[in-house]
């Protein structure tokens, strides 16, 4: 069966020379956006002028945090990356299976028995083989790399793991890579061991038949087979001890194969096991004994009896009709998943994609929402207090001023103080907010709405006249004149009517008509001498019709100071902030569209 899997192997040596697919280009792309993304990722999201322990500020550290881990592993990964893809420069012209499992899973003595057809082979064995075999240690373990320097030609079996060296060997068409072992005594071990699997064109996963199907076994093939990695399990050690007895009485001890129903069991666990996490890419399950092979001589019937053919059997058939397509589609399938774990579609667990740090904008936004509401809500608070005050303040201000009639003085002093309120009450929003406020408390300088009302005194006019006096001076002298004139004429008449009394009678009464009438006269011309004129008097001032002007103006004038000096610490708090996360969102959209359209193959 190893004969036949080898003659298969280097036929098609050749064509597995020719069939890698060539993928600088599309590496070198990647390369130079991971650089443009870099320098945007290590910008963040910029300093805050809030107080550091203001949510929104703790938040925007914790975003630069988040930001910084997510550059620092997609670093890694393209380090990773660069890494497989240098390793694997060196086996285009063969089949690369990586042996990865857990630390006494049966790695070593598989590879060994693929070499030498012996799980554990002698110094005379090893010396007849033509494997070339090959270490990689991890850099920085000098014990380990001086350990790799030594020549080896087998994989040890049965002693503790001392090395982070990765071990393999090459046969043509072949290239056979050994892990140190996952969750091994070695954080390095366990890292190198994950780093190899990317480069594989198949991964062969043994796992003790002392306890199959294993949770932590189950999760890293799902890991595997999610990044459209080819696996092959493998139930190892799937022998008894059995003694028997020799005819001539002795007991020996004999490894006999578990009985087929148990074994077709555990296989069928495996499968459904891996099979409830979702997987959809084909998994092959063997069941073998290497150990019983070899002790019954890798005979025909033992290697059927023992698994081994089978094992065979599946090597050969991923090797021929699949080794050739696998071989062509591993370079750009791995840099496939590479960008799909960027872009953060794939659905495993990796947190280190463009969708992680969208997800991150998206907490981002609600914050700067939650400030732009808290900022509103001081808004609202500082113009109704600003407003109650302006009333009282006015109305103290007219009264020192309004008496002597200082309207520049008035004015002078109401601006004044309205700054005063204004500060005092967007202070108190604003210091619990801010680490520092000098760049955003308002200039102070209020221009009003509209003009105060002039101060003016009130005055009433009074009309005043002399003709009243005039005409009683002339209705006297008048009455007097009359009086004699009509007295003389009376007489005469009287003595002309009725001498003597007649006389007399014609005095009194032509004196009396001659005043009544003289009287009249002389008053009508006293009063066409006199004058009518009206006289200003002082009745108050308009303070009430100025002070209502003051307290709307101003009332205006801090409204606006208020909205204004608000905004000033919106573009001071919120708007940079939201710059930044715009400036994030358009590079990581162009990011994405570069490795959706140049990096990522859809063929």
């Amino acid at each position: 069966m190893r004969t036949g899997f080898y003659a298969v192997m280097t036929e098609l040596q050749a064509e597995l020379a020719t069939a890698s697919e060539d993928i600088a280009v599309r590496e070198a792309v990647l390369k130079s956006a991971m650089s443009d993304m870099k320098a945007t990722l290590q910008g963040g999201i910029g300093a805050s002028v809030l107080r550091a322990e203001h949510p929104l500020a703790r938040h925007m550290i914790g975003f630069n945090a988040e930001l910084a881990q997510l550059l620092q592993g997609w670093l890694d990964r393209v380090a990773k990356h660069d890494r497989t893809m240098a390793f694997r420069s060196g086996f285009t012209d063969s089949l690369v299976v990586f042996v990865l499992g857990k630390v006494k899973a049966g790695k070593s003595s598989l590879g060994n028995y693929m070499v030498y057809g012996n799980s554990n082979p002698d110094a005379a064995a090893r010396a007849s083989s033509r494997a070339r075999f090959f270490t990689a240690a991890t850099a920085g373990d000098q014990q380990d790399q001086a350990n790799s320097a030594q020549p080896v030609d087998w994989f040890r079996v049965g002693v503790r793991e001392t090395t982070s060296a990765t071990q393999g060997f090459h046969l043509p068409g072949l290239t056979w890579i050994d892990s140190p072992g996952l969750h091994s005594t070695t954080w390095e071990n366990g890292l190198l061991a994950a780093d190899y699997a990317d480069v594989a064109d198949l991964v062969i996963y043994p796992m003790h038949t002392g306890n199959p199907g294993r949770t932590g076994d189950v999760a890293e093939i799902r890991g595997l087979l999610r990044a459209r990695k080819r696996v092959l399990v493998v139930i190892t050690q799937c022998d008894r001890p059995e003694e028997d007895e020799e005819p001539d009485g002795t007991i020996v001890q004999r490894w006999v194969m578990k009985d087929s129903a148990a074994r077709q069991g555990q296989i069928d666990y495996v499968r459904h096991a891996v099979a409830e996490g979702g997987a959809s890419i084909p998994l092959d399950v063997v069941s073998l004994s290497v150990r019983h092979a070899e002790t019954h001589g890798n005979d025909p019937a033992a290697l059927e009896r023992s698994g081994v053919a089978d094992f065979f059997r599946a090597l050969t058939k991923i090797a021929h009709s699949e080794g050739v397509r696998h071989k062509q589609e591993a370079p750009s399938r791995n840099l496939n998943h590479f960008v799909g774990l960027l872009l953060g579609d794939d659905t495993g667990p990796e947190a280190f994609s463009v969708q992680a740090i969208r997800n991150g904008l998206v907490r981002l936004d609600r914050r700067l929402a939650d400030v732009t509401k808290e900022l509103d809500r001081g808004a609202e608070r500082a113009t109704a207090a600003v407003l109650r005050r302006i009333g009282p303040m006015v109305a103290e201000k007219i009264a020192r001023y309004a008496d002597n009639q200082d309207q520049d003085g008035f004015e002078q002093a109401c601006t004044t103080a309205l700054r005063h309120i204004v500060a005092e009450e967007t202070g108190t929003t604003v210091l619990p907010l801010l680490a520092q406020t000098g760049a955003i408390l308002p200039a102070n300088d209020f221009a009003r709405t509209a003009a105060f009302a002039s101060m003016k005194i009130e005055t009433v006019r009074i009309p005043r006249s002399n003709r009243g006096v005039r005409g009683a001076v002339g209705s006297a002298g008048g009455g007097a004149a009359g009086a004699w004139v009509g007295a003389e004429g009376g007489a005469l008449l009287g003595t002309a009517i009725l001498p003597g009394i007649g006389t007399t009678v014609g005095f009194m009464v032509g004196g009396a008509l001659g005043a009544l009438l003289g009287g009249i006269g002389g008053n009508a011309a006293g009063r066409a001498t006199g004058s009518d004129w009206h006289e200003t008097m002082q009745s108050g001032d308009n303070r009430a019709e100025v002070e209502a002007s003051a307290t709307e103006a101003l009332q205006k004038a801090g409204s606006a100071g208020v909205a204004a000096f608000f905004e000033n610490l919106h573009a001071a708090t919120v708007a940079p902030v939201a710059r930044d996360a715009d400036r994030l969102t358009a590079k990581l959209d162009e990011f994405s569209h570069i490795l959706a359209t140049k990096v990522r193959s859809h063929g």
